[in-house]
């Protein structure tokens, strides 16, 4: 079974050392508007050379496939299915995306987060996976966010001079303030 990696918060797959992009890609996990995703599905299914065939990955897992299915059932006949399941054996098809399976359209099993297993025939990754993909770049460095601000100490000196009644006042004060 071939795996690879997936980086969720650009869509970029990687299998063989090489990246790919989704020609058609609708993420029903951080995409939570169940019409959108639909309407993703759909372009990827109308889309020219083959119109009517399942082209657009849905990434999705049992929960959300849940919801999804009250309203537009039907995707699961329009689309490659990209499901989460950990607690699956790598490359099993749990019992809820039998649909997937059966029209064909099972195609990725995220078994950990960011790893993941090509369903289909391995043999044939080279002509398939042009069929779903686009070749990418390798998905940008994630920012690193600068190291905290440590606070800045300001010191102060306060001198106070002059008489109280017939006292002689020289006194200094001295104060750090932390920013």
């Amino acid at each position: 079974m071939l795996t690879g990696t997936f980086n969720a918060a650009q869509g970029i797959y990687q299998f063989n050392g090489h990246h790919y992009k989704p020609r058609w890609y609708a993420n029903s996990i951080r995409n939570t508007d169940i019409r959108e995703i639909y309407n993703l599905v759909v372009q990827g299914y109308d889309a020219k050379p083959n119109p009517k065939w399942q082209k657009t990955i849905l990434v999705t897992y049992k929960q959300r496939w849940d919801i999804i299915k009250q309203h537009y059932e039907v995707i699961y006949a329009m689309a490659q299915l990209h499901y989460y399941d950990d607690a699956l054996p790598i490359g099993q098809v749990p019992a809820w995306a039998a649909p997937f399976q059966q029209s064909g359209g099972a195609l990725i099993h995220e078994y950990a987060p960011g790893k993941i297993a090509w369903l289909r025939d391995e043999s044939k990754f080279a002509n398939d996976v042009y069929l779903f993909f686009l070749d990418s770049p390798p998905p940008a460095p994630e920012p690193t966010p600068p190291p905290p601000v440590a606070p800045l100490a300001l010191a102060r000196n306060w001198l106070i001079t002059g008489t109280l009644g017939f006292f002689k006042i020289n006194l200094t004060i001295k104060g750090i303030d932390n920013v």
